[in-house]
């Protein structure tokens, strides 16, 4: 029962092993075409190229289902009498039409424009870039973990524990990168102005759940010595 046990984690840890060899060949590739598009942003003129992306919202709402809480004529009345612009994270958002047909309510927003000139295109590239690193280092510690399990006597070897301890260290950067990505797409999408950073706590917790098992198969490694000691 042992011996199977153990073949199943060696044949696991294989198919990881590969799994994590190709998932680093696409990152290193990712690196490599996000680098080349960094430098050919920074070469080429500031003002030679913008990226301009537009974006256009429409909401539908059936007021009648919310005559309990407002007066349904005195809401419709104020829809019907006009539009007007309304605020949205610090930034005035134009309200093209609105129109009543029966119980349903039609807001459509005016087509917003958000601006990227090259130079801001290098910027987010080099951080792209920067975050695909990162992404590889905790590969190649994932890819050491794999090939442990993979040449293993036993899930509880000392090398098995230190590259599970290496992969938790690698995967502490995570807590803050997440939202770095997060707000380099959502300026790239919606042309936010600001890269904000904060705590990932769904990546805190999945720290401690590796560093958690870590420090279980730590003692799992003590009360194999022991028994072996015993025998």
């Amino acid at each position: 029962m042992k011996e199977q046990a153990v073949q199943k984690i060696n044949k696991i840890g294989k198919i990881s092993s590969v799994v994590a060899l190709i998932c680093k060949i696409l990152v290193g590739l990712g690196i490599g075409i996000l680098l080349l598009a960094s430098i050919v942003c920074f070469l080429v003129p500031k003002d030679s190229i913008r990226i301009v992306s537009t974006e256009k919202v429409a909401v539908e709402m059936d007021y009648s289902k919310f005559s309990s809480l407002v007066d349904e004529a005195e809401l419709k009345k104020q829809l019907e009498a006009g539009t007007e612009d309304i605020v949205i994270n610090d930034k005035e958002v134009a309200i093209e039409d609105v129109k009543v047909e029966g119980n349903m309510v039609h807001v459509t927003q005016e087509n917003q424009q958000y601006v990227l000139d090259i130079h801001e295109m290098f910027g987010m590239c080099l951080v792209l870039a920067l975050m695909l690193v990162l992404v590889m280092v905790t590969l190649i510690y994932a890819g050491g973990l794999c090939k442990a399990f993979r040449d293993c006597q036993s899930p509880f070897e000392e090398n098995v524990i230190k590259k599970m301890q290496r992969f938790a260290y690698s995967l502490i950067p995570w807590i803050v990168a997440s939202s770095v990505i997060e707000g380099v797409g959502s300026k790239l999408m919606t042309g936010g102005q600001v890269i904000s950073v904060s705590i990932d706590l769904g990546m805190i917790l999945v720290v401690l759940v590796v560093f958690l098992l870590v420090y279980i198969f730590k003692y799992g490694a003590v009360l194999q010595q022991e028994s072996d000691e015993t025998l």
